[in-house]
């Protein structure tokens, strides 16, 4: 089917650079498979490599490193927030916490999952929690894992509650720290949301209620569930 994409559209391909027949191959320093797409064992291994930062230049060249794999470490926002608050205000000042933070985010790194390929005919599962001082998120379909997410919550988002907490992902433009969630299009939408600490649940139905787009898919997939294709009705 590719080959023929190419011919029908009279593109060209470098077949040094072509591989046939392959059960897996290299793409952007992740192996992708029939399984799925993991990262490569060489890059994983250079983390595990990596000595201990003497410099800011050395730490951001560690986290940039780890930070391009983030989204296969489940609460990688809160492992490396020790040694992110070392790139405020240039202050890097390597303590006992900083170290342990790197062994720990090290350790983290050598048990990444082997995460699914994401199929946009299917519909997408967000599982989200949120505690006072961080969140994290999977993005998932078919109860596989496709993405993670993590960040440390600010001291004024701290204030906010949980169930806002843990909607609080915004588009790639519009956040300094651009994730695996966050670059997907942003026609997708929030199909599923499970949140397993203490939620409001009414807070939630009145925010649908004001919502006039979400009262109205309520409405219809409350009339006749196949009525809005891409969202399920569940009641619990």
């Amino acid at each position: 089917m590719v080959l023929i994409a190419l011919e029908n559209n009279h593109l060209y391909v470098n077949k040094k650079k072509c591989t046939f027949a392959s059960s897996q191959l290299e793409y952007l320093g992740h192996i992708v498979s029939g399984e799925g797409v993991y990262a490569d064992a060489s890059k994983i291994q250079a983390m595990l490599d990596w000595p201990t930062p003497r410099s800011l230049k050395e730490l951001c060249g560690f986290l940039g490193l780890t930070g391009y794999y983030r989204r296969f470490v489940a609460g990688y926002g809160h492992l490396a927030w020790p040694l992110t608050q070392q790139l405020k205000n240039d202050s890097f000042h390597w303590s006992t916490e900083a170290e342990t933070a790197f062994q720990k985010l090290k350790q983290a790194m050598t048990t990444v999952p082997v995460l699914s390929l994401p199929d946009f005919s299917q519909p997408f599962v967000v599982e989200s929690d949120a505690s006072g001082f961080r969140i994290g998120a999977v993005l998932m379909q078919h109860q596989r894992s496709i993405a993670y997410f993590s960040q440390v919550l600010s001291s004024r988002a701290r204030t906010k509650s949980v169930y806002e907490r843990e909607l609080m992902y915004k588009p790639g433009s519009e956040n300094r720290v651009a994730d695996a969630l966050s670059r997907q299009p942003t026609g997708l939408e929030l199909l599923h949301l499970t949140t397993y600490a203490l939620y409001d649940g009414d807070g939630i139905c009145q925010k649908i209620q004001q919502d006039p787009r979400l009262s109205l898919i309520q409405a219809a997939l409350c009339a006749n569930s196949a009525t809005v294709k891409g969202w399920v009705l569940l009641v619990q």
